[in-house]
């Protein structure tokens, strides 16, 4: 699979945006293949940093992770037929609904040495209608950081954690009609020679 990042800048970081329609028949087995597509991608950018990932709660990741913290806050990515695709409105308190109303939710967030190990995990871990996962790449000595970062009453605000060299990457993988393949990347210094881009900054 061959993929090209839409390349931005604002607040101080680089932006770098892909977005895939899925097919429509949305077999299993195309899902894992693209799944397993984007955590490659990810792991290979983030090599030598440290991996925190930033999922929704479920009591099996109590079972199979030595740790894991709870955090109010999830990272909102929207990319459907419905919400717009690509609309980045970065985090927000983690909720859902129920019989129409509006639930608290929790995320949690875990330290993962390999992110392939994703895979085993059940597919419904990660969301219904898509599957959504936050990935973390920190420099060694940044877990506190994070902590704090996540912690907050008001809003994460990416800028005020990202060193040069980290990476922030929001992986969506589309499951159903209407949602769509996103990757989202945020770094301080850039990553083109990395990835595939095109500089809308210069269109």
């Amino acid at each position: 699979m061959n993929i090209t990042f839409n390349q931005t800048s604002g607040e101080g970081l680089n932006n770098y945006l892909f977005v895939k329609q899925t097919a429509t028949d949305h077999r299993t087995t195309q899902y894992y293949k693209h799944l397993h597509y984007y955590l490659s991608l990810a792991k290979k950018l983030m090599s030598g940093l440290n991996c925190y990932v930033l999922i929704r709660y479920s009591p099996f990741l109590a079972e199979v992770l030595p740790v894991i913290y709870t955090t109010d806050w999830h990272y909102n990515l929207q990319s459907d037929d419905f919400q717009g695709l690509g609309t980045d409105l970065g985090f927000s308190l983690s909720h859902r609904l129920s019989n129409g109303n509006v639930v608290k939710e929790q995320s949690v967030y875990f330290p993962l040495k390999d992110l392939l190990t994703l895979q085993s995990f059940p597919e419904d871990t990660f969301g219904d209608t898509s599957s959504s996962i936050t990935i973390f790449a920190l420099k060694s000595g940044s877990e506190q950081d994070l902590h704090s970062f996540l912690g907050t009453k008001r809003i994460p605000y990416l800028p005020e954690l990202l060193l040069e060299s980290e990476l922030f990457i929001h992986i969506l993988c589309g499951k159903c009609s209407g949602f769509y393949d996103t990757i989202s990347i945020k770094s301080v210094q850039s990553i083109a020679h990395n990835i595939n881009v095109i500089n809308r900054n210069e269109l």
